[in-house]
């Protein structure tokens, strides 16, 4: 096989492959294609192929040539050009189709790669959100730790305040002791507090709430305000004592046997007091029955909480179980429910079509009946309100009462008309009789009728109060 060692430029190259018809190729592409054998190959191609507008060129010549062999005694075939046509539409579809799905195929990688891009910009948002959030958090705890140690620092500071100051101020406070002894020297408490809750105070539990600190401040504040208050009442009554001590020894407040006279009395009354009140079994006993007092109120709030805690835990479980089974009711049961009632209600919409057309045609019956029924009301002189059980009955008594004036009339012995002084009175006596015997007649046959239609109305109340109820029964089952 020849070598092939031109190698062309990259114009003469996209200038080849455009006039062959194949798709665009960028230049570091063609750069990277035309090296080596690669180059050689590309351009033996280039040389011997060509494209298909040539190749459809060099069709229609050879199609003339045959047509123009006139003069050979061998005649070719005609070649039908509109079939040609035909083909050449069919292969010019072909490729513009080719061409058009490679189109979609890039087309769908690019949004591909575009929705991976959204997707990955969607993740990067959410972390951003997510370190925003832990950011201010952070920026709120760091605050909130700055405030504890201020006040840890505060609390530190009154504490070393009060034990440095407990030996020079003997406070008198009431005991929480149920003794005969009321007062007792805090001072000797605060000389007894160990050197190691001022460290501990310093460094509190990550873990403290935030009603622990409350308590904390509000313990610090009432220490401070209450050693303010101590050293203005210790003033003022070594004001009123100073006062005192110069009036008895008439003397100036600033004199020197009044100071030591003060100081004198100051320390006579300490070592009574300290002396009365014996600090050490004070201290102890009340450590002791503290001791007590809240080992038994912990045990009995570990118990309460131990109670909530299961209480709690057992509500937990019942709720999780009662939402899994509305859950399950809700995607399963209640959707074959509805389903069997709709085609349960579309079987009884015909039904209650008919039935609704029954009702209709028995309330123009019931009209009828209540027009009925006035009339009769009318005729007997009741209310048009009446019940029809009493109507019946109004009835009956008039039937009865009818009846027993007929038999009492069948078996009544008239007299004779001509025995009558006058024949006119016979004649008009006779009249009367006819006359009463055919009003009674049409009085009997009307009430037996009414009787008749009343019954009728009776059977028609009963069969529209039981298709209301069967009516109302299958409404509730279509609900």
């Amino acid at each position: 096989m020849a070598e092939y060692h031109t190698v062309l430029s990259k114009s003469a190259l996209q200038e080849r492959l455009q006039a062959l018809g194949a798709p665009y190729v960028s230049g570091e592409d063609l750069e990277r294609l035309n090296k080596g054998h690669s180059g050689d190959a590309l351009t033996f191609l280039l040389e011997h192929m060509v494209g298909r507008s040539v190749a459809r060129e060099s069709r229609d010549q050879l199609y003339h040539f045959q047509d123009g062999e006139r003069g050979s005694s061998l005649r070719a075939p005609r070649i039908n050009t509109s079939l040609m046509d035909v083909k050449n539409a069919q292969s010019s579809f072909i490729g513009a189709k080719k061409d058009v799905e490679e189109l979609h195929e890039s087309l769908n990688k690019r949004h591909k790669s575009l929705a991976d891009l959204q997707h990955e910009a969607s993740i990067l948002k959410e972390r951003i959100r997510d370190k925003q959030a832990v950011d201010l958090l952070l920026s709120v705890l760091e605050k909130k730790s700055a405030i504890r140690t201020q006040r840890l620092k505060e609390v530190t500071r009154l504490l070393e305040r009060l034990k440095n100051g407990a030996n020079e101020q003997p406070i008198k406070v009431p005991s929480i002791i149920s003794d005969d002894r009321t007062t007792y020297d805090i001072s000797y408490q605060a000389m007894l507090i160990p050197s190691t809750a001022v460290s501990k105070v310093s460094d509190p539990a990550p873990q403290t709430s935030y009603t622990r600190d409350t308590l904390a401040v509000l313990r610090a504040r009432h220490i401070r305000r209450s050693s303010c208050d101590l050293q203005k009442g210790k003033e003022n009554a070594q004001a009123k004592l100073r006062r005192c001590i110069a009036g008895v020894l008439q003397c100036p407040e600033d004199d020197d046997e009044v100071h030591l006279t003060l100081e004198r009395i100051v320390r006579s009354a300490k070592t009574r007091a300290a002396r009365k009140l014996k600090p050490h079994e004070v201290l102890s006993q009340v450590s002791t029955v503290q001791a007590v007092k809240l080992v038994t109120e912990l045990s009995v709030k570990q118990a309460k909480l131990q109670r909530l805690s299961d209480t709690t835990v057992a509500l937990t479980h019942l709720s999780a179980q009662h939402v899994s089974n509305i859950l399950t009711f809700v995607n399963s049961t209640s959707q074959a429910l509805r389903t069997s009632l709709d085609t349960e209600a579309k079987a009884v919409q015909g039904h209650i079509e008919i039935l609704q057309w029954d009702i209709f045609a028995q309330d123009k019956v019931r009209s009828e009946t209540s027009t009925f029924q006035a009339e009769l009301c009318s005729v007997l002189g009741l209310a048009q309100h009446t019940a029809p059980k009493k109507i019946l009955e109004a009835v009956d008594t008039l039937v009865s009462e009818e009846q027993r004036r007929q038999t009492f009339l069948e078996h009544t012995i008239l007299p004779d008309p001509a025995s009558f002084q006058t024949e006119s009175d016979g004649a008009l006596l006779l009249k009367h009789k006819n006359d009463e015997r055919k009003v009674e007649e049409q009085l009997f046959k009307l009430l037996t009728r009414k009787i008749e239609k009343a019954k009728k109305g009776d059977v028609l109340v009963k069969d529209i109060e039981t298709t209301t109820r069967e009516m109302n029964r299958i409404t509730s089952l279509s609900r």
